[in-house]
């Protein structure tokens, strides 16, 4: 499986749409693009540091973009058109557990709890075999790139237009984001469940355990869990300086300021 394109004249009433979304490559690239300036940020005399951070930014959160457009479109055709729907990308460790995971976090309630939320995140990027050691770079990094951090921030963007919606909050996001590089986890560690389950005598602190363990730390007190959410139209993205100006207090007060 994985290459290729389906013959959609063998499925009847069916139709076959692109979108577009870059590969590792294209991600991974934007990614080093922006990290590198908003290293060179950090020096506020260098001449137009900051347009140069925005206009980075601005290419970064394209790709986020794409992938919102693309999870209301699967959206829309589930919930009002009644159809059913086939996701996949070249190989499927990708772009299609991001657009799957975002497009049941907006169709289904459960999935905007916060046990709900880490249920996700284990079916859909650990069970499925997303390539968590190729992609985190512990292995290669040839296969580094970010996929799964661009599918948080995919998230703290839906999170931000009804956060209420919500019973988590960005701190779960944060964390998630940073959990997943410090390999400390041991579900962060591996290409696939197999690698996973022969790993155990081996295992680390669970993630999900220290998430439970943790939850009022996590948790929206202004929850109101809500069947109806609006996926009409993508939102527009918004830069995640909580995340990738962390560690850069004046950056994150001036990209706050320009937006």
């Amino acid at each position: 499986m994985g290459k290729g394109v389906e013959n959609v004249k063998k499925y009847r009433n069916a139709s076959l749409q692109y979108h577009n979304i870059e590969n590792i490559h294209a991600v991974r690239k934007s990614y080093f693009k922006l990290t590198s300036e908003i290293s060179r940020a950090k020096l506020v005399d260098a001449p137009n540091a900051f347009t140069h951070l925005k206009n980075a930014a601005g290419s970064w959160q394209k790709h986020i973009q794409k992938l919102l457009v693309a999870t209301c479109k699967v959206s829309r055709a589930v919930a009002v058109d009644g159809m059913s729907v086939l996701v996949r990308c070249s190989d499927g460790f990708d772009r299609t557990p991001q657009i799957i995971s975002l497009s049941k976090l907006i169709l289904d309630s459960q999935y905007r709890t916060l046990m709900g939320f880490c249920g996700l995140v284990e079916a859909e990027w650990i069970e499925f075999g997303h390539k968590f050691l190729d992609r985190v770079g512990l292995k290669s990094s040839s296969e580094f790139s970010p996929i799964f951090l661009q599918f948080l921030d995919a998230v703290q963007n839906v999170v931000r237009t009804k956060p209420d919606c919500f019973e988590f909050n960005e701190e779960l996001l944060l964390f998630l984001a940073n959990a997943v590089y410090s390999g400390m986890f041991n579900r962060f560690r591996h290409n696939d469940s197999r690698g996973l389950r022969e790993s155990q005598e081996q295992d680390t602190t669970s993630v999900w355990y220290y998430v439970s363990a943790n939850a009022a730390h996590f948790l929206n007190k202004n929850f109101k869990q809500t069947e109806i959410f609006d996926f009409s139209k993508a939102p527009e993205t918004c830069f995640w300086n909580r995340y990738f100006l962390r560690d850069y207090p004046e950056q994150l007060r001036v990209m706050s300021q320009i937006g």
